[in-house]
């Protein structure tokens, strides 16, 4: 975390000294922008510490700080306070700006699902072209990941990118199914699933992301035949959910939109706050 200290110097000296922070100091640049050096604070200027140790740059409400290495590309800022500086990043600079906009949500890098019926045909040729994308873009998203940064969670206490990348197929599994049950049913209740209890399970945890990327491939193509082979009146049949109450496949296939742009998100904004 962050914390301000008004005697930077000795407090700021002791702890680098015991290799627990390092110290930023603040510096009045522009109206809405301060600079941060990190390094001695000779002048005692009122100092950011941050502790750990890592590459990361913050965000808050009100407050984002990009940490700039000399002669070295810009790190992308996170969404949270969790990391900060290596040891060996004393001479460095980074730049703190006004924000107006709240601090994204982790778990939501697209936004939470939303519903606006009753569906046009513009908007389902968009739902349509964003899931026979789904397997490009997630295969785009973990290509070149080492193993350490497959078992890496995207949020805090989150998924690793691994289960995300198992948990796509499972999920889309039982859509593809949803989609067949009402073709096939009037109003068939359809069994939710324990999504966080599957991603638990042995084969989410060691199997070889490019297997489920195949599923996916596979999947998809499938599924995606289904989805343009309907006529009108299909979308308009339902199943019940449990959870979620009577669903039309209008909306369903919103949400399986929805669902694989929502993930993939996770890892691209993942890897854009590390830096990979």
């Amino acid at each position: 975390m962050i914390r301000l200290l008004d005697d930077s110097l000795g407090c700021a000296q002791r702890m680098m000294e015991d290799k627990i922070c390092q110290v930023g100091v603040l510096q009045r640049h522009r109206a809405h922008e301060q600079r941060l050096f990190l390094g001695p604070n000779p002048q005692r200027h009122p100092a950011v510490v941050f502790h750990c140790h890592s590459r990361h740059c913050f965000d808050s409400p009100d407050v984002r700080i990009q940490i700039v290495h000399l002669g070295k590309k810009k790190v992308n800022p996170a969404s949270h306070f969790s990391c900060t500086l290596t040891a060996s990043s004393i001479i460095c600079e980074a730049t703190l700006s006004i924000w107006r906009t709240p601090m994204t949500d982790l778990r939501y890098p697209v936004g939470k699902f939303t519903y606006e019926g009753p569906m046009t045909e513009e908007r389902k040729q968009k739902f349509l072209d964003d899931i026979e994308r789904t397997p490009t873009n997630l295969r785009a998203a973990v290509k070149g990941l080492s193993d350490k940064q497959l078992d890496t969670p995207y949020r805090p206490e989150g998924w690793t990118v691994r289960q995300v990348a198992h948990h796509v197929p499972d999920s889309h599994l039982n859509a593809y199914v949803r989609f067949k049950l009402a073709l096939t049913e009037d109003e068939p209740t359809i069994k939710p699933y324990a999504e966080d209890r599957w991603a638990q399970l042995a084969d989410t945890q060691v199997t070889p992301v490019e297997v489920s990327l195949a599923l996916l491939d596979s999947l998809h193509d499938r599924w995606t035949r289904l989805l343009h082979s309907l006529k009108p009146e299909d979308w308009k049949r339902t199943f019940h959910h449990l959870e979620l109450g009577v669903m039309n496949l209008d909306k369903t296939l919103a949400l399986y939109a929805w669902h694989g742009r929502h993930h993939v998100a996770h890892i691209t904004s993942l890897r854009d706050r590390n830096g990979w």
